[in-house]
């Protein structure tokens, strides 16, 4: 009987050496595939799709012992849990994959861990941290000579400096990075640099600007064929138009990019243009349709796990509930939105959300509420460094001080403001403080001082529209609807002081496109320039920027435990400077005093009023009117001929609010297009005659004046003045209107 031996399995170390390498060489490549596998997933914002494939990955690394491709695989654990706003998971990840390419003396390795690591603390708003590892990264990529690299950490450089505010510094690591990119070809690395260099402008408020980069980096991606930088460059472009005003422009703009990142599937791109339209549409008050884009994009965030996402969508509805008085709920999603930044240890979202329940609560009318939060938002920006934010949060102490009543303290902290937004060029914080400073002098009884601050304003806000220029019409005029009510208020103040020439001025500098078309000359009114100052203000305005910049330094000088060195020196100048201040006001007023009624800012008169001499000199017998309308009153501005060239301008105050003028104007459009009631018709008709015309009847009567050109503000820009009632007749056979 023959002897049947056992079958003994064969150990994996009989395996010929050629079979184990085979092994080996699968398990890599399955490793490798999935890799890949995860990186596709990423792109398509499936998070936990690619995180499990990453996971496999790793494991089949280790296994191998193949240190480089396990480094990889933590390195892209660490970005998918970054993205999804667990950022202390992805630290921990990125330093596992730092330790082991020191380990194998991966040098690029490690200046991407590096980096990395500075995204994550980017991103948690720990600007300086990500600062410090940015540089380390950088130092390294340009000791190996790796110009890609090199660019690529200039950049990140850049947007860690943008957010702390430090918005020169920033343009310049950018352009950095640009010329590098520029200098090796790589067109990919030139668009995303071009489309850093547009956000920093834009943040400084220099729009024109701004879109030159986005269009230029939009058609580099769009050459290269890279549609997810096409969608984000369409973005941006759709942020800066909502910027302008030009809503619809950024809604196009924003649906393009939306398609594309349908298309290639991103899901993050979809939820952030959704969010984008919300924004977009709750500008235009549209705030169902806003309300129901960013439930859309919450829900896409909630979905792909993204809870930073999540914390901006539940922001944004806060946001849209509270501008349509629905505070209880905006303070629910504040608070929604808190939690979670605060979960994730988002220092910069969270300081956010505490402005906003701050914004909310002072709306609601609680000051010390609202206070409360806007000073720990102020704490947070501060310990961050991050200066527009700080900014922010200053000017919003300074409004809820104002509403109390406490004017001296709103003051303090508008000032505080102002210094920063004049350090980092912050253009447009700069003409907002100036004009909330102007506003707060007026209620404390002192126009004559808030007159020089609302014309700082003005002149800050002329000097983007001149910038402006460069962009088709529309868009000028849609900014200048944002900012109209400065020009609105400083008008107010000139008519109240008698000022009627100077008033004049600022009415034609927000009318001056209509009376460019009146006179069909493009460049009727010259290169404006802004609400200029009379020496006694201008003697104001140096002293006054002594008190704030010095005032800065020791505020900053008395956070300090203990105080700084030159705390006593820095009190001295601060009463040095509030005293020649104090001084120049003094002089201000008195002259002020002695010329009241006399309209004293006698600048040359055509100077002031070169568009409308064209106006009212283009045909014999002619008025020029402007209706200014305010909320609890209606001035009426109206120049006539004076000699061959010149104009006199002459006012007068008509008691009407705001809210009933667009009232009268609404039924009376109702009545026109829906013939009725003759008698109802008339009545309303006759109404509107006695405010905008009636007034003037006695000089129009005994000027012999047979034209009349309106150049019309807010509602009646509506009413078709031929169509209005005087008692007798609509119109007039002897007055030929124009509006």
């Amino acid at each position: 009987m023959a002897l049947i031996l056992p079958f003994l399995p064969t150990s994996s170390h009989i395996l010929s050496a050629t079979a184990q390498a085979q092994t080996t060489q699968d398990r890599k490549t399955e490793a490798d595939k999935l890799l890949e596998q995860g990186r596709q997933q990423y792109q398509r914002s499936q998070y936990q799709a690619a995180i499990q494939s990453w996971q496999q990955a790793l494991a089949i690394y280790q296994q191998l012992k193949d240190r480089k491709g396990e480094a990889n695989s933590l390195n892209n654990l660490g970005s998918a849990y970054n993205d999804l706003g667990q950022y202390p998971k992805a630290i921990e990840f990125y330093q596992q994959s730092l330790a082991i390419v020191r380990e194998i003396g991966d040098r690029n390795g490690v200046a991407s861990s590096l980096g990395n690591l500075g995204n994550a603390y980017n991103d948690l708003g720990q600007y300086p941290k990500a600062i410090e590892f940015y540089q380390q990264s950088l130092v390294i990529f340009q000791e190996i000579g790796d110009r890609k690299g090199e660019a690529a950490f200039l950049n990140n450089l850049g947007s860690a400096y943008r957010s702390l505010g430090q918005y020169p510094k920033a343009i310049e690591f950018h352009q950095q990075s640009l010329a590098i990119v520029r200098e090796i070809g790589d067109r990919n690395g030139v668009a995303n640099s071009l489309g850093n260099l547009g956000i920093a402008y834009r943040s400084l408020g220099q729009y024109p600007k701004a879109i030159e980069f986005y269009q230029q980096s939009l058609a580099i991606f769009r050459e290269i064929g890279d549609r997810n930088g096409e969608a984000i460059s369409l973005g941006n472009l759709g942020n800066a138009y909502d910027s302008l005003g030009q809503y619809p422009k950024a809604i196009d703009f924003h649906q393009q990019s939306l398609a594309i990142v349908r298309e290639i599937g991103d899901r993050n791109g979809v939820a952030s243009s959704l969010g984008n339209l919300g924004n977009a549409y709750d500008s235009l008050g549209q705030y169902p349709k806003s309300i129901d884009f960013h439930q859309q994009s919450l829900a896409i965030f909630r979905e792909i796990g993204d809870r930073n996402g999540v914390a901006n969508s539940l922001s944004n509805l806060g946001i849209a509930y509270r501008i349509q008085g629905e505070y209880p709920k905006a303070i629910d999603f504040y608070q929604q939105s808190l939690a979670i930044v605060r979960e994730i240890g988002d220092r910069n979202g969270e300081a956010a959300s505490l402005n906003n329940l701050g914004g909310a609560y002072s709306s609601l009318g609680q000051y010390p509420k609202a206070i409360e939060f806007f000073q720990q938002s102020l704490a947070i920006f501060r310990e961050i460094g991050d200066r527009n934010g700080e900014a922010i949060s200053l000017g919003n102490l300074g409004n809820a001080y104002s509403s109390l009543g406490q004017y001296p303290k709103a003051i303090e902290f508008y000032q505080q403001s102002l210094a920063i937004e004049r350090e980092i060029g912050d253009i447009e914080g700069q003409g907002l403080t100036l004009s909330n400073i102007g506003s707060t002098l007026q209620k404390q009884q002192q126009p004559e001082l808030a007159i020089v601050f609302y014309k700082q304003s003005v002149n800050v806000r002329e000097g983007i529209r001149q910038d402006l220029r460069k962009l088709p019409r529309e868009q000028q005029e849609s900014y200048t609807q944002t900012v109209a009510d400065d020009y609105r208020s400083l008008a107010d103040l000139l008519l109240s002081q008698g000022r009627v020439l100077e008033a004049q001025q600022v009415l034609e500098l927000l009318k001056i496109q209509e009376l460019r078309d009146s006179t069909k000359d493009t460049r009727a009114g010259g290169e404006t320039q802004g609400s200029p100052l009379n020496p006694s203000e201008s003697r104001v305005v140096p002293p006054y920027n002594s008190v704030i910049n010095v005032g800065l330094k020791l505020t900053e000088c008395e956070r300090k435990t203990p105080y700084c060195p030159e705390r006593d020196q820095l009190r001295s100048l601060r009463d040095t400077a509030n005293q020649k201040f104090n001084q120049e006001v003094d002089r201000l007023l008195a002259i002020a005093r002695q010329q009241r009624g006399k309209d004293p800012a006698q600048l040359a008169q055509e100077e002031l009023t070169v568009a409308a001499q064209k106006v009212v000199t283009a045909q014999p017998k002619t008025v020029l009117i402007y209706p200014l309308v305010l909320d609890d009153k209606l001035w009426l501005v109206w120049g006539t001929q004076a000699g061959k060239q010149g104009v006199v301008f002459n006012s007068k105050l008509v008691a009407v609010s705001r809210k009933e003028l667009a009232t009268t104007v609404v039924k009376f459009r109702q009545l026109l297009e829906q013939p009725g009631d003759e008698k109802e018709l008339q009545q309303v008709s006759q109404k509107l005659y006695q405010w905008l015309i009636a007034p003037l009847r006695a000089e129009l009567d005994a000027n012999n004046i047979q034209n009349l050109v309106f150049s019309l503000d807010r509602s009646t820009r509506y009413i078709p003045m031929a169509a209005l009632f005087d008692g007798k007749k609509y119109g007039s056979p002897r007055l030929a209107m124009q509006n």
